[in-house]
């Protein structure tokens, strides 16, 4: 039977709602008896919610989602300027015996609430996005030096964690990638 679901996202420039994007949406539908992923809709076209104080929320519908095999998950997108480029949503059934699911999104909540230690070394360019966060939390924070030629960055210890090299030729201030 085939029935209609609204995945909602929001977007926002600065930790406000962004308005005025164009947004594709993604979806997946994943089956509930075996976990496989199938492309349901690819760039499907969001809809911007117009309503007094929608602050940036976008709309998609799925017209024949079949609820009783599949969950979905849509990934809204957008090549505007706003804080996430992606921004994910889901529908799931959730049952008494399904355990799972909660299970995964209690995962996420408990990393998202955990306690992290400072980070060591330079940033990698694919650290995940909580260590992403992490290091820029340690810039903010902790000390930081700027001579001629090096900006160092330090941990809560003041030890130093890593620098980026500076060089000036009177032309162009260059600030190199951390090591």
């Amino acid at each position: 039977m085939s029935s209609t679901i609204v995945f909602y996202g929001q977007f926002t420039t600065s930790g406000s709602g962004a308005t005025g994007l164009t947004v594709t949406v993604d979806v997946t539908r994943i089956t509930r008896s075996d976990g496989t992923r199938t492309t349901h809709t690819t760039a499907g076209s969001g809809v911007e919610i117009t309503a007094p104080n929608a602050r940036g929320v976008y709309l998609f519908r799925v017209t024949d989602a079949d609820l009783t095999l599949y969950d979905y998950i849509a990934v809204f997108i957008t090549a505007g300027t706003a804080d996430l480029l992606h921004v994910p949503a889901v529908w799931a059934r959730f049952s008494e015996g399904d355990t799972a699911v909660i299970a995964a999104i209690k995962l996420i909540t408990d990393l998202l609430t955990a306690v992290y230690a400072e980070p060591t070394g330079a940033p990698a360019a694919n650290e995940s996005p909580l260590d992403k966060l992490a290091y820029l939390f340690a810039a903010l924070r902790n000390k930081l030096t700027v001579t001629g030629s090096a900006k160092t960055f330090f941990d809560d210890a003041g030890a130093s964690l890593w620098s980026k090299a500076l060089a000036d030729n009177g032309t162009t201030f260059t600030e190199s990638e951390g090591a």
